[in-house]
């Protein structure tokens, strides 16, 4: 995996430059993305969201004092709003199906009331 690492995390005051710092916790962190979602490809995707929220965050990751156990709990918020995401969608289609179905119902009861009366209309001329 290759991650472009910013200026931030390369700061001398760190214990471990950016590179180390990655070289060190990104086995871990992919291993436990990897037992979250159970796929190789939803776990790198997960890592990749992780590490890119990390350098995005306003929190300096100097200042957090065990670098793995912050990366692994981002990565687990990370995936419960990808899952509750995932979840709030499928609701959404379900009842937007619903909705079109019981409206195609009305719809085509409309539809057939008309047919019938043109039909009858016809008859009677």
């Amino acid at each position: 995996m290759a991650f472009v690492i910013s200026e931030r995390m390369k700061n001398e005051s760190s214990p471990l430059k950016g590179d180390e710092l990655l070289q060190n916790v990104l086995p871990a962190l992919h291993r436990y993305c990897l037992s979250l979602t159970g796929s190789a490809w939803d776990a790198e995707d997960l890592v990749q969201m992780t590490i890119l929220h990390m350098l995005q965050s306003e929190k300096n990751l100097d200042e957090v004092e065990n670098k793995e156990a912050y990366l692994i709990r981002s990565a687990r918020n990370r995936w419960i709003d990808h899952i509750r995401r995932q979840n709030a969608q499928k609701r959404l289609s379900v009842s937007g199906e619903k909705e079109f179905s019981s409206g195609m119902r009305s719809l085509l009861g409309i539809v057939m009331k008309a047919t019938h009366q043109i039909w009858s209309w016809r008859f009677n001329i």
